[in-house]
């Protein structure tokens, strides 16, 4: 009755309140009130606790709070409703002081009321009912705060100062509560103000306050991280455990530190998108600090529980920030320039870094073979699986970053001012990193991460070659393709430090497949577009393809070098084969056809491609093992085979070409012709004889396809040399071997040296022909004779016998016509006298003779 009415009275919605005029009659009222509500409310909480005062205090407490709320509510809500005069300064004035003296009520209830334990016994359960009530009017206050200032937002000129001021009111109480009350209570008010700060937050942000936005995201997300930390007992002073709620530093306080750390830098993050600059530089400072530092604490169990939700928070803000400032480039019509790289860069090494820390600090841990295994089962897979938990995530930074900046830069390719540098550069940072990935990490998922980094090189080739932004194209081709053949022989243990064995070693296929790629990223291309344009790029590639074919080649036993021998060795003849092959097949397409530029392509070619072959067999013999050295042999021999037939071919297509074609069929026959004589005398081998073979068959071919262009005059040019050479190889033969017969061995080369010329005299020869017939004739006679070789005294005789009978048939004919038939019967009759009467002498000279001559070898 002394308190209420007058409360009553004094929040009705017609009586007067302060002005600027001074204090009216119900002003007073109101304040007189308010004052007495206020002093009574703390006297009773005073005595609350005090058994002979206790029947007084709760009357005077209830009714003393009831008029505090009653008159300051009143008040207030006559403010906040009549919009001619809006929610000004007076709002505080009446707000303040009433949640102040509700406040400081409930805090001194709270103070002298100790608090209950679970499982105390029950007459200690007024205790409960007054530290309840406390906390109520705490509450209470709390929500007259949030509920009237929000309530005033739409009044403009106080709003950005209510919503800063609430935010912080509501940040500091929860970390107030959170130090000095740390029971279930306590802790529950905290959450409370924690939330009205969030609500207040939100509202604000439908009015569009405050400006800047950090000045409510800031303290409210820190407060909640502080609050975390000291409910945690990571902060603050030391409680006595009894009074403690249990609360375990594990995933629900990395959760709520996360959602403080978002809270601070994600809404920044976000905004930062637009306006000035030094938000979004901000905002990568700090989320790189979280980022990096979190990634170093990370693998302390003391920091853990904080380092966690730095990194994830801090990696995410740093994207979100970059992201933000480069996606308004990509869309500007002015085309993303140099302020692109100036953002993605410094991000993506942000992630990056922090990557390779978390990766470095998180050691791969392998299982070791120990007797008892089974006791250490359980520790061992806890540690393993933190450590591979950890390493996941910083590949799993490292994959977002690079993923980022291929995204971002192969986005950009449109932009023709910086195209072919930013192709040009991404290939090289691709390169190196994928270099740099085997060299310091040799784990199964390192290995993965640089076949991605291998890919996204491919990508990034690919994307500058459909825009022709390589120019020239070895700028791409060269990096990426040497920076795969280093990184497949670091895995190889090739080259590099050495890491011990626990780390798994590719197979050597799977590396042979690597390096074989790699150089022929390195090289192919290049002999591919070296058919066009100017020879520079052809002759190099082909230089290039031979020292790669003729050093895998030397290489290819080798203990160390076998794994990139033959890839070299195989890449560098495709690159032989390409270059010259292709510039030879424009060559019959230009308007003056073949010319010497075929030889110029071709006989380095297929000397490159013989020399390859030679250096394989020759490593193949000088080691022992038979089983080892059959792939060297049949490929080098194989590689001499290819190049003899593959010359042969691109001179038979250039006969069409009369100037060169004589010239084309000499120099053909004669050094195939020497070929097949060397390999005959040097190399008894089965596969040595088929180089001989193969060299003989085309010389043959060639000869015969001459012949078809009637090349060369005269024939002898080359049927002469190609026959020294078959008669040289049987005569080599014959000493060989001892059985062998002359007619097998010497036969083929004596009848190509006599017969075409023989031929040829059987008409009109010139004078040169007819005594170099006879010469040669008469020496193969000699030489049958003098060696006891029935094939050429045979063939000499024969065609000594026909060449003279050709040469003296003119005067045969001469003289037949200018002596009388009778005298011709009677010198034949005369001879069938002489012969009849001397038969049986004669039958008996002609079995002598032809028993010597088949006596002969």
């Amino acid at each position: 009755l002394a308190l209420l009415p007058s409360a009553v009275v004094a929040a009705a919605p017609g009586a007067t309140t302060l002005g600027a005029a001074g204090l009216t009659d119900d002003a007073v009222r109101q304040l007189v009130t308010l004052t007495l509500g206020g002093l009574l409310a703390v006297a009773g909480a005073v005595l609350l606790g005090r058994p002979r005062w206790s029947l007084l205090a709760w009357p005077g407490l209830i009714v003393a709070t009831a008029t505090v709320v009653v008159t300051a509510t009143g008040r207030i809500l006559a403010l906040v409703t009549v919009p001619a005069e809006g929610a000004d300064w007076r709002l505080e004035a009446w707000l303040l002081p009433a949640a102040l003296l509700l406040v400081v009520t409930g805090g001194i209830i709270i103070r002298r009321t100790p608090f209950i334990v679970s499982g105390a016994t029950a007459p200690r359960a007024p205790g409960t009912v007054r530290r309840g009530f406390g906390y109520g009017l705490v509450g209470l206050a709390l929500l007259g705060i949030l509920g009237a200032e929000t309530a005033a937002l739409p009044f403009g000129p106080y709003a950005e100062g209510r919503v800063i001021a609430l935010v912080a009111l509501f940040a500091v109480l929860h970390v107030t509560l959170r130090w000095f009350d740390r029971s279930p209570a306590g802790t529950v008010i905290a959450w409370f103000s924690w939330a009205a700060g969030l609500v207040a937050l939100l509202a604000g942000l439908g009015f569009g306050l405050p400006t800047p936005l950090e000045l409510t995201t800031v303290p409210l997300g820190l407060s909640l991280i502080l609050g975390q930390l000291l409910a945690a007992g990571l902060l603050g002073p030391a409680r006595n455990p009894a009074s403690l709620r249990e609360s375990a530093a594990g995933p629900v306080l990395q959760a709520w530190l996360a959602v403080g750390l978002g809270l601070v830098l994600l809404p920044s993050a976000v905004e930062g998108a637009q306006g000035a600059l030094l938000r979004p530089v901000l905002v990568l400072t700090v989320g790189g600090i979280l980022t990096v530092g979190g990634a170093v604490l990370i693998s302390r169990p003391r920091w853990r529980v904080v380092a966690w939700p730095g990194v994830l928070v801090g990696a995410v803000a740093v994207a979100v920030a970059a992201s933000g400032r480069i996606r308004p480039l990509l869309g500007s019509s002015a085309g993303p320039d140099g302020r692109l790289e100036a953002w993605l860069l410094p991000a993506a090494l942000l992630l990056i870094g922090a990557g390779y820390v978390i990766i470095s600090r998180a050691s791969v841990l392998v299982r070791p073979v120990h007797a008892d295994a089974a006791a250490t089962d359980a520790a061992l897979a806890a540690t393993v699986d933190a450590a591979g938990t950890r390493r996941l995530f910083g590949y799993g930074l490292v994959i977002v970053a690079l993923t980022g900046i291929l995204g971002t830069e192969t986005a950009a390719l449109p932009y023709a001012a910086f195209a072919a540098g930013r192709v040009i550069a991404l290939i090289a940072l691709f390169a190196v990193l994928q270099v740099a990935v085997r060299w310091f990490d040799r784990s199964r998922a390192g290995a993965l991460l640089a076949w991605l980094l291998v890919a996204a090189g491919f990508l990034v080739l690919v994307a500058g070659l459909g825009r022709d932004l390589l120019d020239p194209v070895e700028v791409g081709t060269v990096p990426l393709g040497l920076a795969l053949v280093v990184g497949q022989l670091i895995s190889a243990r090739v080259i590099g430090r050495a890491r011990g064995t626990a780390f798994p070693v590719p197979s050597a296929r799977l590396v042979q497949s690597g390096l074989a790629v790699g150089l022929a990223v390195l090289v192919l291309p290049s002999a591919l577009l070296g058919a066009e344009g100017t020879p520079v790029r052809a002759v190099l590639s082909l230089a290039i393809g031979g020292a790669l074919a003729i050093l895998g080649a030397l290489q290819t036993t080798h203990p160390r070098w076998t794994l990139l021998a033959w890839p070299a060795c195989l890449v560098g003849t495709l690159t032989v084969v390409t270059a010259a092959g292709l510039r030879i097949l424009t060559l019959p397409g230009a308007p003056a056809g073949p010319t010497g530029q075929l030889e110029a392509w071709l006989l380095p070619a297929a000397g490159l491609l013989v020399a390859t072959g030679t250096c394989l067999v020759w490593v193949a013999r000088s080691t022992d093992s038979a089983d080892a050295t059959s792939l060297p042999l049949r490929g080098g021999y194989g590689l001499v085979v290819a190049a003899l037939l593959g010359t042969v071919l691109a001179e038979v297509v250039a006969l069409g070409y009369p100037p060169l074609a004589t010239a084309r069929v000499v120099l053909v026959v004669w050094v195939f012709a020497a070929v097949f004589l060397a390999a005959f005398w040097g190399d008894r081998s089965p596969l040595g004889r088929l180089i001989a073979g193969a060299a003989l068959a085309g010389a043959a071919g060639m000869l015969v396809a001459g012949l078809f262009h009637d090349v060369p005059d005269p024939v002898e040019i080359v049927t002469v040399p190609l026959a020294l050479a078959l008669v040289a190889a049987g005569l080599v033969h014959l000493r060989r071997v001892p059985a062998a017969g002359s007619w097998p061995a010497l036969a083929p080369g004596l009848l190509l040296l006599l017969v075409p010329s023989l031929l040829l005299d059987l008409s009109f020869s010139p004078v040169w022909r007819v005594v170099g017939l006879g010469v040669v004739a008469i020496a193969v006679l000699l030489l049958g004779t003098a060696r006891r070789l029935q094939a050429p005294f045979v063939l000499g005789a024969t065609v000594l016998l026909l060449h003279a009978l050709a040469q003296l048939w003119p005067w045969i004919a001469l003289l037949y016509v200018s002596v009388q038939w009778w005298l011709w019967l009677g010198i034949g009759g005369v001879l069938l006298i002489v012969l009849a009467a001397r038969y049986e002498q004669r039958i008996q000279n002609f079995k002598t003779a032809a028993l010597k001559i088949s006596a002969l070898r």
